[in-house]
């Protein structure tokens, strides 16, 4: 199974634009390294125009859960939230057919319950 890491940020915190561009730099930096070890995939980043953007690595579930237990990246992820306006992250399961079937499976276990 797959997960993937989301961040939602809007614009940077008045006073902290250059910090927060240095941070996106090293964020992307740091997760680039990651990917090529293959713990990950290379971040997107979804630029939006109106409200938050998104930014994202993916990878197998396992991985993606013990990335988010180490120190650096906990710090990473404060660092952001000190930095930049509705910072906010979380961790997703990702695939449409595995949660569809989880859901039918529960589904009917709730019907015969």
């Amino acid at each position: 199974m797959k997960a993937a890491i989301v961040v939602m940020y809007g614009a940077a915190r008045p006073g902290h634009e250059r910090e927060s561009i240095s941070y996106a730099r090293d964020v992307d930096e740091f997760w680039l390294a990651r990917a090529r070890e293959g713990a990950c995939s290379e971040p997107t980043w979804l630029w939006s125009s109106k409200g938050q953007s998104i930014w994202f690595v993916q990878g197998e579930a396992p991985a993606i859960f013990e990335l988010t237990m180490r120190e650096d990246v906990r710090k990473m992820l404060m660092k952001g939230n000190m930095l930049i306006e509705d910072f906010s992250w979380e961790t997703c399961m990702v695939g449409r057919d595995e949660m569809l079937s989880l859901f039918d499976q529960v589904a009917g276990e709730l019907a015969h319950a």
